[in-house]
């Protein structure tokens, strides 16, 4: 129930802020001048949070690379996640949607395999978490860095997820 309320927020919420960026002044993207950036997801790839690192590859592909945990239902192990992720922007405005896509590995799965996390409900089936979803960025000219993500992680089921990030690009 938790996780369809969380997906019809997030998908009002990029419906919301897409339509608030069509609507206003044009400005250069800043991903090819603000190439690395660092941060601070809330939720999404985690799925309770996670620090990144991405990089710029071209004009419109970002790679990046996280480590969060995750607190378990029935273990009292953590969950340790390291999420691998590219993110393709459809647009080279400094702010744009991006669809991404990528994997989360989940370091210690022989200790939680079999259990769910306690904030998603998702199943660890075995040590690879498919991820796949679309986001807004704003990546300022001043380095500021914010992201909102719809996500499906796929683990045991399909589960619709949301990620808020703060961070900053250099």
């Amino acid at each position: 129930m938790l996780s369809k309320k969380i997906g019809t927020w997030v998908a009002t919420a990029i419906i919301s802020v897409t339509v608030f960026v069509s609507g206003t002044a044009h400005a250069e993207h800043t991903r090819v001048t603000n190439p690395s950036a660092i941060g601070l997801e809330i939720l999404g790839r985690g799925p309770a949070y996670s620090i990144f690192f991405d990089r710029v590859l071209s004009d419109d592909l970002v790679a990046g690379l996280g480590y969060g945990t995750a607190s378990m239902d029935n273990v009292s192990a953590t969950a340790q996640m390291i999420p691998a992720y590219f993110n393709y922007y459809l647009a080279r405005d400094q702010a744009s949607l991006y669809l991404t896509g990528g994997v989360t590995v989940v370091a210690n799965s022989g200790d939680v395999k079999g259990d769910k996390t306690s904030i998603a409900g998702l199943e660890i089936k075995d040590g690879v978490i498919p991820t796949v979803g679309l986001g807004y960025e704003n990546r300022s000219d001043a380095g500021y860095l914010f992201r909102l993500a719809g996500y499906a992680l796929i683990g045991g089921s399909v589960k619709p997820w949301a990620g808020l990030s703060f961070g900053y690009s250099f």
